[in-house]
């Protein structure tokens, strides 16, 4: 996914979690968490929390929440 695609899906949507628990599905889910990461780092999107599994051992994310994509976030979607 690409940081436009993400910030598409911020501006309709504010909560993310993993497709399933099995330890395929949380790999598979820990792009769209970096890129939010990556994205509030930039200014794109505020107020970002995450939650990691414990059942696998490997301490990865599961969940995702974004409180709002900013000015700076709607600007990148206009210009990209």
């Amino acid at each position: 996914m690409h940081m436009i695609q993400f910030l598409q899906k911020i501006a309709t949507r504010t909560a993310f979690k993993s497709p399933g628990t099995s330890q395929a599905d949380l790999a598979a889910f820990q792009p769209i968490v970096y890129m939010a990461l990556r994205a509030e780092r930039l200014g794109y999107i505020e107020g970002v929390v995450t939650h990691k599994e414990t059942h696998t051992g490997r301490f990865l994310y599961s969940t995702l929440a974004v409180r709002r994509i900013t000015m700076a976030g709607r600007d990148a979607l206009i210009e990209m």
